[in-house]
């Protein structure tokens, strides 16, 4: 399977190979530092990777941690964000994927990420593309208006 935005690398297989779920899942929750709001698939697409080449989720049930805490959606800030991706890293469950992601949108909302630069990059080469793509289409009408007019002076001899 092609993906658009997750390249498994050397290092990725490696672990694959050896079968060390904590450093994999090191790996998955540096993606999602990296791409606090989840603007590109590369972080699904990951995860989708290495669950389909271990045959099977790295996902835990969840359970309460040692200091773990939890504050109102208006203290939301980086340092609580990095907490979260600690106690991701040390409990990986769906429950707290979802908190990371909540968290991650509305902390990092405005701010540039590795993740909002990439997908901007994705967009570049497409809005060339239609803009050659119209410059040849004005180019091929004019062409067709230049000859359509030759072929009237020559039949009337304007």
């Amino acid at each position: 399977m092609e993906y658009k935005y997750f390249k498994p690398s050397i290092q990725v297989n490696d672990l694959i190979k050896s079968n060390d779920e904590m450093a994999l899942i090191s790996i998955l929750v540096g993606i999602i530092n990296r791409d606090p709001t989840f603007e590109t698939t590369r972080y699904d697409e990951a995860e989708q990777y290495i669950s389909s080449k271990i045959g099977k989720s790295l996902k835990s049930e969840y359970k309460a941690l040692p200091g773990e805490y939890s504050i109102s959606e208006e203290k939301w800030d980086k340092e609580y964000y990095r907490m979260l991706l600690v106690w991701l890293s040390d409990n990986y469950c769906d429950e707290r994927l979802e908190q990371v992601r909540q968290v991650g949108k509305i902390v990092y909302e405005r701010e540039s990420t590795w993740g909002k630069q990439e997908t901007a990059n994705f967009v570049v080469p497409t809005t060339r593309k239609m803009k050659e793509r119209r410059t040849n289409v004005v180019g091929l009408i004019l062409m067709v208006l230049v000859a359509i007019i030759v072929i009237v002076r020559i039949y009337f001899k304007i």
